[in-house]
């Protein structure tokens, strides 16, 4: 945007100047529309799309100034999230998603997923950026491969998630702060902090 911004203001072309300040937040029903069609004219840094069927996110290549992105309630997404949209936040709540092609995506240092069939960690090793995972709607099939995530500093889990990993797995090494999500009784997020606690004296 301040690339834009400088060549306006080189080329002094004041009726333009409006237009090199992108529309903050937008956000859409999609129903049965694929995202292309969506984003007619949109030129946004914060996007919510809900009630689609099935999302394709590499049709969001033309959003240039793209920070946040939020789907919630889809049918399927593949996750093919372009890296020349500089991107740095993801919630993906679907019935299915398609997690290996966002791997390597550069900015991405926050991503939310929420998902009824399982999603595998594994494919977020190749996120360079990633610092903030929340997996506690979704049912993940090697929750102890989150060890592999060296540059995660927050993870977010529900009560059974935390059970499994103190079972089967350690936590990532940098990690910083984590919060357990959805119902627990009081004493069940006591020993979730208690064993916190141990695991980062043993690091």
């Amino acid at each position: 945007m301040l690339h834009n911004v400088l060549a306006v203001l080189r080329d002094d072309v004041t009726s333009r100047r409006a237009s090199v300040h992108p529309q903050y937040s937008h956000s859409e029903q999609v129903g049965q529309r694929r995202v292309a069609d969506v984003l007619a004219e949109l030129d946004v840094q914060e996007l919510c799309l809900n009630d689609g069927a099935v999302l394709d996110l590499a049709e969001l290549a033309p959003l240039h100034y793209l920070r946040s992105v939020s789907i919630n309630r889809a049918t399927a997404v593949t996750a093919a999230l372009p890296s020349g949209v500089p991107v740095e936040w993801l919630s993906i709540d679907a019935a299915e998603i398609n997690l290996p092609p966002l791997g390597g995506h550069p900015t991405l240092w926050g991503l939310k997923l929420a998902s009824r069939s399982p999603i595998a960690i594994v494919a977020l090793a190749g996120l360079p950026a990633l610092a903030h995972l929340d997996l506690s709607g979704a049912d993940v099939s090697d929750l102890h491969r989150v060890a592999d995530l060296p540059g995660l500093r927050v993870l977010e889990l529900n009560l059974a998630q935390r059970r499994e990993l103190r079972e089967r797995g350690p936590l990532p090494a940098g990690l910083a702060a984590a919060a357990l999500n959805g119902f627990a009784r009081l004493e069940e997020a006591d020993q979730w902090a208690d064993w916190l606690r141990g695991a980062a004296g043993q690091r």
